[in-house]
């Protein structure tokens, strides 16, 4: 009017737009949604009118994308700019476009739409701007497991900020390796940093499931630096006496989860080694050392090297036999895995520890855990390691320890092919409560 300029508020532009949706909304197409991404970016838009004018965007974005491919490029822009927004229900439209049509959009284009999801994503925790919806994160790693072939290495910066930032946070540590998922099998440099990160917080901070993602992906995904890195951490728990309880958790689950053909090869056969030399050097277990570390090496025994195994394992359960409870718990650990002597075990003598276990639990039948040292030696004995008579001991352990440890006895009883010997009956009897028909079954 007279030359002059104006604007008019988008609540009028929005009762305009509804009223003459078939005839007004064609018209101003895209504008209409930047319209809107405006008011949204201002966080001015009623909420009120959220629901009506995201409808109608969407109608914008179905007429964008039947028009080809130049009014397309104008949606993945339209998408862009809606993804970034603090409002959820925006956020859910552009996803959901461009998780439809994630085929048709350029590098660059996808590559954008990407740098301006991980931004939003990081502004849950950095600017307050929840989305309390699962279903959208989820949505974020389909759209970039899909598209992973079509980013350039601006997008995988912002993938690696956001592994990062989700790996600050324990409840999405599985959406943090799903994102270092993508940068692996991208082969991208970004990669390294995050190793680099998690590497150094394996141990800590870092969410478990991060935690054994470094793990499990080792062997195969990680350079001889990077295995070095993980080492590196490893080694600073077996080296230090006072170990602390969840660092100790920690470390026995991270170590469960490497490949065995890892465990068999440095650098991780040699943290095995030095696990070895320093089980074998604190008998007196020093800050609770050898629960917080044996569970970890005999779970992989069979795969450390034969000196230092067979050395620690003489060493430990010869100086812990007056520490009962601790002694029960080593026995614990070895029921199954205990290895043969060799020319190249060193000291070690399984028929001295046979002995000295079953001397042991003789003498202290009734302690709570004693159970352990009898299937422990039940197992040396179905492995053939132990002395020649071990079967006839195994018998008479199984006797003197039923008054106490009926269920681990009982098995011993009914797997033996020994014949009990008076005094083995005699011990057996004494512990049974002959008025019980229930015990006399």
């Amino acid at each position: 009017v007279e030359m002059k300029e104006g604007s008019l508020p988008f609540n009028v532009i929005e009762s305009w737009a509804e009223t003459y949706r078939g005839s007004l909304l064609p018209s101003l197409k895209d504008r209409y949604v930047h319209l809107v991404a405006t008011e949204l970016e201002a966080d001015e838009l009623p909420k009120d009118l959220v629901a009506s004018a995201l409808s109608k965007c969407k109608t914008v974005f179905d007429s964008l994308w039947g028009e080809g491919r130049d009014s397309q490029t104008i949606l993945w822009g339209l998408a862009t700019r809606l993804v970034a927004t603090q409002n959820k229900q925006a956020v859910e439209l552009a996803k959901s476009e461009v998780a439809s049509h994630i085929d048709a959009l350029s590098n660059n284009e996808l590559s954008n739409f990407v740098i301006a999801f991980t931004q939003r994503l990081q502004k849950e925790r950095e600017s307050g701007w929840e989305l309390g919806l699962e279903s959208i994160r989820s949505a974020f790693i389909s759209i970039i497991r899909n598209g992973q072939s079509n980013l350039n290495e601006i997008a995988d910066e912002s993938l690696e900020s956001l592994a990062n930032f989700w790996a600050g946070e324990n409840p999405h540590g599985e959406l943090a390796c799903n994102v270092a998922d993508v940068l692996v099998t991208r082969e991208s440099e970004r990669i390294d940093t995050i190793v680099a990160d998690w590497s150094a917080r394996l141990l800590t901070d870092l969410p478990v499931r991060c935690a054994t993602w470094c793990a499990r992906n080792f062997e195969s995904r990680f350079t001889d630096q990077q295995k070095k890195q993980i080492s590196k951490q490893l080694n600073k728990v077996v080296l230090n006496d006072s170990i602390p309880q969840d660092v100790a958790d920690r470390y026995d689950v991270v170590m469960g989860e490497f490949p065995e053909s890892a465990v068999q090869a440095a650098p991780l056969s040699n943290h095995l080694t030095q696990l070895c030399v320093q089980i074998q050097a604190r008998p007196a277990n020093p800050d609770e050392y050898l629960r917080k570390t044996f569970p970890v090496v005999a779970k992989v025994l069979k795969h450390c090297d034969d000196s230092a195994s067979g050395e620690m394992l003489q060493a430990i359960f010869t100086g812990t036999r007056s520490q009962v409870p601790l002694y029960c718990f080593l026995h614990r650990q070895m029921a199954g895995r205990w290895i043969a002597a060799s020319g190249s075990t060193g000291s070690y003598n399984p028929s001295q520890i046979f002995d000295e276990s079953n001397q042991t639990a003789t003498s202290s039948p009734s302690a709570d855990e004693m159970d352990a040292v009898l299937n422990s030696l039940r197992s040396m004995h179905q492995a053939g390691i132990g002395p020649i008579d071990s079967g006839a001991k195994l018998i008479q352990l199984a006797c003197k320890l039923w008054p106490h440890h009926r269920d681990a006895s009982v098995i011993v009883l009914e797997e033996s092919s020994e014949t009990p010997t008076a005094r083995n009956i005699a011990d057996l009897i004494s512990g049974i409560d002959v008025e019980s028909s229930d015990e006399l079954q």
